[in-house]
């Protein structure tokens, strides 16, 4: 059993993102594209350190992952200057 769990894998944990309907394999890449999303985000300055997701950005974030976006494009989709 985990003694700490990051952000996103806790979010995952409790629900926030929907895995129900996912086999483990399928939990286990969308967990680390998240992270790797989460990364992204930190390493453009859009977030800092610690930050963790709201219920809304974690719908946001399976859906991006869903839609095929890169790590990359996802970050710069949740966090970068809206128009």
């Amino acid at each position: 059993m985990e003694t700490h769990r990051s952000p996103i894998r806790n979010a995952m944990h409790i629900g926030l993102i929907s895995t129900d309907d996912m086999t483990e394999r399928e939990q286990a890449i969308l967990y680390e594209w998240t992270r790797d999303t989460a990364d992204a985000a930190f390493r453009a300055e859009y977030i800092a350190r610690g930050w963790a997701p709201s219920d809304t950005t974690c719908q946001r974030l399976r859906g991006y992952h869903q839609a095929g976006l890169s790590p990359d494009e996802a970050a710069q989709a949740l966090f970068a200057v809206r128009h």
